[in-house]
């Protein structure tokens, strides 16, 4: 939350996509250097972003990496930990109609005549 806001500070107007992170068999549940699983890492950004969102930033959203590159992608991640050339193409292919989602404008309204509002 605090390096949200710290970018927030800087750019009060521009949309925030945080993402979390994607799949990894082996670190799912696994407690790693931080004390947390990839699964617990995730629930406590999306609680960030739901936070941040709450408390007014309706310009920070939450990609979930599971979105991204998930559990039936994990053929496509020979280590058990870097997607390969193949699973790298399905995450910009998967990611680019997140963002869409998050970044379109709403459509301008224009007021003509008598009260009557056109998109």
């Amino acid at each position: 939350m605090g390096f949200v806001s710290t970018v927030r500070d800087g750019h009060p107007r521009v949309p925030i996509l945080v993402m979390s992170p994607i799949f990894s068999p082996s670190r799912e549940e696994q407690t790693g250097q931080t004390g947390m699983s990839l699964a617990e890492t995730r629930a406590d950004i999306a609680e960030a972003v739901r936070l941040l969102r709450e408390h007014g930033d309706a310009d920070v959203h939450l990609v979930d990496g599971l979105d991204v590159f998930g559990p039936a992608q994990e053929h496509l991640m020979p280590d058990g930990l870097h997607p390969n050339a193949a699973g790298y193409a399905h995450m910009a292919t998967s990611i680019t109609p997140l963002v869409r989602a998050h970044l379109q404008p709403e459509p301008p309204s224009h007021r003509t005549g008598a009260g009557v509002t056109h998109p």
